[in-house]
């Protein structure tokens, strides 16, 4: 017996001794790693290119080159809705609280319900919102595939009239110049095309996500459009009703104040602590006497019932002002799309009449081809312009939240209801 007190002894010393070491000693993480250090004075650093630069693909693919995956509006639209990841999430997590339900009889009764149909209501919003950011994706590839052609046939026109500069070497009316002049133009015009390949790329790689097609890009999508303008303008009290009575945002504040009730509290607290992280906060601990008379608990639905109604308000006011300025933004939007139709009309006409001329014998090659420049350049404009006022379009339809319903997904409430 004292041979084994003697061990206890032992290691409880030798415990204790490890203890009094871990617990009084420091503890370090990983050490810095320092650099060799080296003072210099500045100098002068440039890029080492290579003498022999590698051939860079062709940037400007010919007419009917492909195959590309072509892609409607309405497609990518309706896509977007439908692929919309946090609406999936928000699917999933319904019919679990619905299975459940129906499995356990209705074990989260009533504030089960609200839940998911608060879910339904946010799903709706998410899907609107994937639709209107999508949408304007597709509004981007179509402009920089747009620029891209323009670019093209700029660099074209501007590389035939460097090839006739020798013929034209004792003719003053040279495009913008000289032959420098011409040819900075052209290295400026490859720069900005070959930023426009990237863009496209990257437009491209975003679309096949949103769209659900995943990560792999077999083909690179080719946006169908047609150039319908509808200048009338908009009817902006009855847009914004209609954004007051279609905003997902607000069904869920609605809903949250008709059922603000002692069961559902804390989902009233969870919404009403989405517009601010410091509201929404249970009060205090009650005495047995108030929560038996329920004092704290009613003063508090009324509280909740206020901050409920005053968000309503704020969102109302918000939304209002948002539609206001989208409807604003599409009237401007497509006079501007007018104005630069007449813009392009003229600069055709400009066009075709030099061209008579040199028919004729009159004027230089130059003259024709520096207004066939200009005319390009304000054709690509007026397609800029059109999708101006495409997106000011989209946004306002996002705003009244009816980008989702134009692709079927309306509310129903979901789930089982408890009785």
């Amino acid at each position: 017996m004292p041979r084994n007190k003697g061990w206890y002894v032992a290691v409880l010393l030798a415990a204790l001794s490890g203890c009094a070491h871990h617990g009084h000693g420091t503890v370090h993480g990983p050490g810095r790693t320092h650099a060799e250090t080296r003072l210099v004075g500045r100098y002068l650093q440039e890029p080492q290119l290579p003498a022999d630069p590698p051939a860079l693909p062709a940037a400007c693919p010919a007419d009917g080159s492909g195959p590309y995956l072509e892609l409607t509006e309405k497609e990518c639209q309706c896509l977007a809705a439908a692929n919309a990841p946090v609406a999936a999430l928000l699917q999933m997590e319904n019919g679990l609280s619905a299975r459940a339900d129906d499995r356990y009889c209705c074990t989260q009764g009533e504030p089960g319900s609200l839940q998911r149909r608060l879910r339904r209501w946010r799903e709706l919003q998410v899907r609107n919102e994937a639709a209107r950011d999508a949408l304007l994706k597709f509004y981007d590839l179509i402009e920089a595939e747009s620029g891209r052609q323009s670019v093209c046939q700029s660099l074209s026109v501007i590389e035939t009239t460097i090839a006739d500069l020798d013929a034209l070497a004792n003719d003053d009316v040279l495009l913008d110049g000289t032959a420098q002049e011409l040819s900075r133009r052209k290295l400026d015009l490859k720069q900005k095309q070959a930023d426009l390949v990237l863009t496209i790329d990257g437009l491209n790689r975003a679309l096949y996500y949103s769209l659900g097609y995943g990560d792999r890009q077999p083909q690179a999508i080719w946006p169908a459009y047609n150039l319908a303008l509808d200048p009338v303008p908009v009817d902006v009290e009855a847009s914004v009703g209609l954004a007051i009575s279609q905003r997902s945002e607000l069904q869920v504040l609605r809903i949250t104040r008709s059922e603000n009730s002692p069961e559902n509290l804390p989902i009233v607290r969870g919404v009403i602590q989405q517009f601010d992280p410091s509201l929404g906060v249970p009060p205090g601990k009650q005495s047995r006497l108030c929560k038996l008379l329920k004092l704290n608990q009613d003063d508090e639905l009324a509280t909740r019932d206020g901050q409920l109604a005053r968000m309503i308000l704020e969102h109302q006011e918000q939304i209002s002002s948002q539609v206001q300025g989208y409807a604003t933004m599409a009237d401007v939007r497509a006079q501007q799309v007018l104005l630069a139709q007449q813009q392009v009309e003229q600069a055709d006409l400009t066009y075709r009449n030099l061209e008579e001329l040199r028919r004729i014998g009159r004027g230089t090659p130059l003259d024709p081809r520096q207004a066939l420049l200009q005319l390009l350049e304000l054709k690509q404009n007026l397609l800029s312009r059109y999708l101006d006022w495409k997106r000011a379009r989209v946004q306002l339809a996002a705003a009244q939240g009816l980008l989702a319903m134009e692709c079927g997904y309306g509310y129903h409430a979901p789930g089982c209801h408890c009785k």
